[in-house]
């Protein structure tokens, strides 16, 4: 695994939605949660996987090799971070993504994330 400092400029160097979308106060919130919860340091496995160096079905062994957890917490904490970061942030960058043949999204699920924005998180968003 590559140092943490080549991470970050690897990050930095991702397209700017990418950076700017993991980088965002919801996701920091997020973060910060579990790490709060947890007692545990998840921002460098973010990064990781932000610039491909871990893939989702390995999280959990990064967590037990990184920070010493056992089996049952590492795949707990492991199953937490990808339903509550990583794969709305996924949600987000397919949304986001501009390319007009992109086929992970529907037009009709486009139109309901933008109906979801306007409701709810225009406030936000401004």
């Amino acid at each position: 695994m590559i140092y943490l400092e080549e991470a970050l400029d690897q990050f930095k160097n991702l397209a700017p939605e990418a950076v700017l979308t993991i980088d965002s106060d919801w996701a920091a919130q997020q973060i910060t949660a579990l790490e709060n919860k947890y007692k545990a340091s998840l921002s460098p496995l973010i990064v990781y996987w932000a610039i491909g160096e871990i893939k989702i079905d390995k999280i959990k062994d990064y967590l037990k090799q990184e920070l010493g957890l056992e089996e049952p917490l590492a795949g707990e904490i492991g199953q937490e971070i990808i339903e509550r970061i990583i794969k709305p942030i996924n949600a987000r960058l397919i949304f986001l993504d501009a390319s007009p043949a992109k086929t992970n999204i529907s037009m009709s699920q486009e139109k309901l994330i933008i109906l979801e924005i306007l409701k709810s998180k225009l406030k936000e968003e401004l």
